[in-house]
């Protein structure tokens, strides 16, 4: 009897993890027991700002964390490169930075790996845009590849063509990582997130660009409903879920063909969407579903809204979430996800050790001048028996 008793409290304890919480605020509040590594930090090898990070798990097991190094000021589309640190000890260490663009002018933007377990090959996508044209129309889609866990890299190769051959445009890939399918039906189906335009660039979509021949060919699939930053998770195993950056909210989509085709986008009222909208991150693993993104805090004069990176579960791909785990209540924004081996979840996102990011600008008053160190990259991991 007292063994069926504990069985019982054991799931009803599981049942009530998985429950969709009655209010965010009931978030839990742990982060301090977490380890956590700065990777990158403002001001670093005399580079203004590091921005967008990626996180990738390579076959040996490395950690790879690629971000954008805008070189000369931390504006958008400023001089901008590409970089990547390797890590082979779960993020207590790093290689130096490695510059995998090498731009002279122009910026390399959104940083989208994917690896390929069965090759071994990673793929890295960017977009370059031009120093004096950022319509888009100038526009280039970017491969780098890599064939020994990211210790070396390929030049990189101008793919527009080869993605887009009826003309559209590129805009940005993610940012944040592609995925390898492994439900049966696309197992193998390598999935890129891509922001892409019509050929008149009237109307820009979210899409997912897939390969079934380890990235040797890639087919565009059909537009979803929205068009900003997204990332694209398999949930439960054959069906892809896209959660999409909007103002105020979360938009979700589903795909039960390998992304050819997207569900209509719907308003996900579980996660949290601040006002002017930030990128953040999902992840799966069978049934279950993670995401990462901030809750945000009022904006003051001195500062903006990206605050409170939190971490949540669903047990039931995204029908239902759990209230979530505070990871960092003070300054957040972009991350990324990836699944150690040991059962740890590894997130890197964006942060500083104010209440939240210095802001960019003040009504009627020209860009402030931030701090050499007002944002770093911090990588943390969280056990998912804590979800």
């Amino acid at each position: 009897m007292r063994i069926l008793k504990n069985t019982l409290l054991a799931g009803l304890m599981l049942l009530f993890s998985c429950m969709k919480g009655e209010a965010q605020s009931g978030a839990k509040n742990t982060f301090s027991e977490f380890p956590k590594y700065t990777v990158f930090s403002a001001g670093d090898d005399n580079v203004n700002s590091y921005r967008i990070p990626s996180l990738l798990i390579v076959k040996d097991g490395s950690l790879l964390v690629f971000c954008e190094a805008r070189r000369e000021s931390w504006q958008d589309k400023s001089r901008t490169d590409v970089v990547v640190k390797r890590s082979t000890d779960n993020g207590q260490t790093w290689s130096v930075m490695q510059d995998l663009t090498k731009g002279i002018t122009g910026a390399y933007m959104d940083p989208t790996p994917i690896l390929d377990s069965s090759t071994g090959r990673v793929f890295l996508f960017t977009t370059f845009w031009p120093v004096d044209d950022h319509s888009g129309a100038g526009n280039r889609a970017i491969l780098i590849t890599s064939d020994d866990n990211g210790q070396t890299w390929s030049t990189p190769a101008d793919v527009t063509a080869s993605l887009m051959p009826d003309g559209r445009y590129i805009y940005g890939f993610g940012p944040g990582a592609g995925l390898q399918m492994v439900g049966e039906k696309y197992k193998g189906r390598l999935i890129l997130p891509a922001r892409i335009s019509d050929m008149e660039r009237k109307t820009a979509h979210d899409v997912a660009i897939f390969s079934d021949n380890h990235g040797e060919t890639w087919t565009v699939g059909e537009n979803g409903d929205t068009d900003n930053e997204f990332q694209i998770a398999e949930s439960p195993n054959g069906v892809l879920v896209y959660n999409a950056r909007v103002s105020g909210a979360r938009m979700v989509a589903y795909s039960k063909d390998g992304g050819m085709t997207w569900s209509k986008a719907m308003k996900e009222s579980a996660l949290p969407g601040v006002s002017k909208g930030c990128q953040a991150s999902v992840l799966g693993e069978n049934a279950n579903l993670y995401f990462s993104g901030i809750k945000g805090i009022p904006e003051t004069p001195q500062y903006d809204e990206r605050a409170g990176l939190t971490l949540y579960k669903s047990c039931n791909g995204g029908r239902t979430w759990n209230d979530g785990l505070l990871l960092c209540d003070k300054a957040s924004g972009y991350s990324c996800m990836a699944l150690l081996p040991d059962e740890r979840m590894a997130i890197i996102f964006e942060t500083a050790d104010t209440q939240s990011f210095t802001r960019k600008s003040l009504p009627n008053i020209k860009p402030l001048k931030r701090p050499a160190d007002w944002m770093k990259l911090d990588l943390i991991l969280v056990p998912i028996i804590n979800l």
